[in-house]
């Protein structure tokens, strides 16, 4: 999600002079290329995991498969944001400019709220315990999951709306064009509905996580050991997300200043914030599978019945919140 376009195309430009231009022309297409195969290989691999075996719906897996989702999506509009991001020029139409530019928003948000969402699922879980097993069911997930999503569209409305291309000297670009200061605002609120407020739920749920751990009597304590894999899952994710998105959050903050004198080095952390957002997408399969015990059985199982053509569909154990 490229803020820097919000409101003067001809900002960005000031990003290119002062760096080589083999940046342009080797690295970045070559580092999102890779971002784009590893990232749409593992989150398709979590996505058919789930879908295609009976025993992967589990709660914890319906959140998964809504980040796996959000990160696939994501990864589909790469190829021509790296392309816009190394021409300079948009090909692709007005149209696709909005869908990609909107979708390229929307999937920060659907991985905050959801993590956010698994967050107050893990704390219901096991604080309330009794509440939770009545409450807590697949159903209930999947529109929590609904949510996500079209609260990430509603925060997200402006870049569907101003996205558009224009043309400088020929030249076509895909463009976010809006007053300068609906841009400000847009991204203070999306900072705070995006990173700030949704981390300070997280921070919440697991500080009375630990309390009430802390506290409680050891057989209670003992009982929620089970659980330890998939909280350390949901929480190592926020992490990973705080290590992706802070510096992009940091820059563009940076950048609502009005002084357009762009030093070196805000022109290279400008881009190696777009760097480390984009890892986000590609690196959370690999977590899944670290942390998830069934989809490691899961694995297994294919790599076994790729060499021995068994054709059974096991049910595996699910980690359960």
């Amino acid at each position: 999600m490229d803020f820097t376009n919000l409101s003067d195309y001809n900002r960005t430009e000031t990003y290119r002079p002062d760096l080589p231009p083999w940046l342009f022309n080797f690295v970045i297409p070559i580092f999102f290329s890779l971002v784009c195969v590893i990232g749409l290989i593992g989150n398709g691999i979590v996505i058919y995991i789930i879908l295609r075996y009976p025993g992967m719906t589990s709660l914890p897996n319906l959140y998964i498969l809504n980040l796996a989702s959000a990160d696939f999506l994501f990864l589909l509009g790469l190829p021509f944001m790296t392309y816009f991001n190394t021409t300079k020029r948009w090909i692709f139409g007005n149209v696709m400019c909005k869908v990609v530019m909107g979708i390229d928003g929307s999937n920060m948000f659907t991985g905050i709220f959801t993590l956010t969402a698994m967050a107050i699922d893990r704390y219901l879980a096991i604080v309330h315990i009794v509440w939770s097993k009545n409450y807590r069911t697949v159903r209930k997930t999947k529109v929590v999951c609904a949510a996500t999503w079209i609260g990430a569209f509603t925060v997200t409305v402006p870049l569907w709306m101003y996205s558009a291309t224009q043309t400088f000297d020929g030249v076509t670009v895909c463009n976010v064009i809006c007053p300068v200061l609906v841009g400000q605002l847009f991204i203070i609120y999306t900072f705070l509905f995006g990173f700030v407020l949704p981390l300070i739920c997280i921070i919440t749920c697991y500080c009375r996580i630990l309390r009430y751990l802390t506290n409680g009597r050891s057989r209670q304590r003992r009982r929620q050991f089970h659980v330890g894999r998939v909280g350390a899952m949901v929480l190592f994710s926020v992490i990973l997300f705080v290590i992706c998105w802070l510096p992009f959050w940091i820059i563009r903050l940076l950048l609502l200043s009005d002084d357009h004198s762009l030093t070196f080095a805000l022109q290279v952390s400008y881009y190696v914030s777009v760097f480390l957002s984009s890892i986000n997408s590609c690196l959370n399969p690999l977590v899944y599978a670290y942390f998830k015990q069934d989809f490691q059985d899961v694995i297994k199982h294919c790599i076994c019945d790729c060499k021995s053509h068994d054709e059974t569909i096991p049910r595996f154990r699910c980690s359960s919140y």
